[in-house]
């Protein structure tokens, strides 16, 4: 288990750079398949494996795990499996300090045509949903020759600045070993053509040393029956793991995302004899994103009670937290189909993606696969998408899933329910002046206080505007006029002498 190290405060907001990247390759089938009649459903997983910044540049590697449902040229329906490697890049500056960088790699789209009856031509965009922080150091730069007691003379005024923090934690390596059990109504399993997993982490909670994962596994399982005919189910299975960490964060928002590794899955007997029962074997691994307050206090202006002082001011961005957003909801896509068709199979995915108005978007697709009373298959593509009500943030990143999905037919007309879950991490990027760097110069011309000097402050003027003028500390002129607090509203101020250096220097 790998977690990164909080960082200073960020000077750079998180930056969410454009590193997608196409994954273009032609499959041979193995020689134990049939050939490809027509294509009818591909999906594809990146799993990731690296990702840094290198020579100023963002590179993401990692495993594409691609899977191809198709009518082969017996008129069954087949399936096989491919793997590949990918690798995205992007240009990403550094602008010096540490940095963070997190990602949580996904398949934003993904395509499959037969080029020939053998070969399959894949293309695929992966989105490593990459985020670079650049720490920097706000503390006020001092000239080389500056003494401890001219660091002492300085006066600071500050302001506390609540910012973004950010965490990767990682854990491979993981198994789910279940049998799945079908019901005694369902027909039993004569081959296994097609398993597909996802894992919805829906909670995560710090306890200890350790990060509680809770959820559900939600299995597509396609097969033909003991007579031939294509048969679908969905499987939910509870999901609960846990993580070691080296401490929690307080006041931390998380989102998990589980990859799919590898999985199997063979048809075994049940205590009736009867072949209903699938033997799983899953691998997965789990990356958790966690997102938490830090502050940090900015100087936003400074003087020296023995030099004359010139501030130099810079601009710094920062992120900032916001709460966790959560979206749940339920939908119905519908399209026309050819008469007398039956539902074979629908597979289903979400995803949330940002317009060109600015506007977040879930988008819910789902490829529905029915049967003609002639035996021909035929896919209908169906796309949905929905404005969420997350507009208030600057950035985010999201786990979108897809928690169940039905079809059927009435009249001619093919309907697909689903239900969807969002969660998203979302944070604003805000902007702040403070002093970066002091310039000091030689105070020996400064006219010097009178024994009795009086200071009228304007209405807009406060007791720092006044011990600046005449370099002086805030605590001597309170001091000086008997003030408790600095919140006193006095108009008329009486201006102690200041400690005359001697010796004088010019920085």
């Amino acid at each position: 288990m790998m977690s990164s190290d909080k960082y200073p405060f960020s000077g750079r907001a998180g930056e969410k750079m454009q590193s997608r990247g196409e994954c273009a390759r032609d499959f041979i089938l193995p020689d134990s398949y049939p050939d490809i009649r027509k294509i009818l459903h591909v999906s594809a997983e990146a799993i990731p494996e690296r990702c840094e910044i290198n020579s100023g540049k963002l590179v993401g590697e990692g495993v594409l795990v691609c899977k191809v449902v198709f009518c082969d040229d017996l008129g069954a329906i087949n399936c096989a499996q491919f793997r590949t490697d990918y690798k995205v890049t992007c240009p990403a500056e550094k602008s010096g300090g540490e940095q963070d960088l997190v990602y949580l790699p996904v398949v934003e789209s993904v395509s499959a045509k037969a080029v020939n009856p053998r070969k399959v031509g894949i293309r695929a965009t992966v989105n490593m949903r990459a985020g670079l922080w650049n720490s920097v150091d706000v503390s006020p730069v001092m000239p080389d020759e500056f003494s401890g007691e001219d660091a002492m003379s300085v006066e600071r005024r500050e302001q506390d600045v609540g910012y973004m923090c950010v965490r990767l934690y990682s854990d491979t390596g993981r198994e789910i070993s279940e049998d799945i059990e079908l019901d005694r109504n369902s027909p039993a399993i004569g081959d296994i053509v097609f398993v597909d997993a996802s894992i919805d982490i829906g909670e995560v909670s710090a306890a200890g040393t350790s990060l509680d994962l809770k959820g559900s596994a939600t299995l597509n399982i396609l097969y033909n029956d003991e007579n031939g005919s294509a048969a679908f189910r969905q499987v939910e299975l509870p999901f609960a793991q846990s993580i070691e960490v080296d401490e929690p964060e307080e006041g931390g928002s998380y989102l998990a995302k589980a990859y799919i590794d590898k999985i199997s899955a063979l048809a075994a007997e049940n205590s009736f004899g009867q072949q209903k029962v699938i033997e799983l074997d899953l691998a997965y691994s789990i990356y958790v994103l966690s997102i938490f307050p830090c502050e940090r206090a900015l100087t936003s202006d400074a003087y020296s009670t023995l030099y004359e002082t010139e501030n130099v001011m810079s601009d710094v961005r920062y992120s900032t937290v916001l709460p966790m957003f959560r979206y749940d909801d339920t939908g119905a896509m519908e399209c026309e189909c050819e008469d007398g068709c039956s539902p074979v199979c629908v597979f289903a995915d979400a995803r949330v993606e940002k317009n060109d108005e600015g506007v977040y978007e879930l988008v819910v697709s789902a490829d529905a696969i029915t049967r003609s009373e002639g035996g021909t298959y035929a896919v209908h593509r169906l796309e949905e998408r929905t404005a969420l009500p997350v507009q208030e943030c600057s950035e985010l990143i999201s786990d979108a899933n897809v928690r169940s999905v039905s079809m059927h037919v009435e009249h001619d007309r093919l309907k697909v329910n689903y239900s969807v879950c969002v969660r998203a991490l979302c944070w604003n990027n805000e902007d702040a002046r403070f002093v970066s760097a002091m310039k000091l110069t030689d105070a020996s011309e400064r006219d010097p206080l009178s024994p009795l000097t009086v200071c009228y402050l304007a209405p807009e003027e406060t007791l720092w505007d006044a011990a600046k003028r005449y370099h002086v500390s805030e605590g001597a002129i309170m001091a000086a006029n008997m003030m408790s607090s600095r919140d006193e509203d006095r108009r008329v101020l009486l201006i102690p002498r200041r400690r005359s250096a001697d010796y004088s220097k010019i920085i």
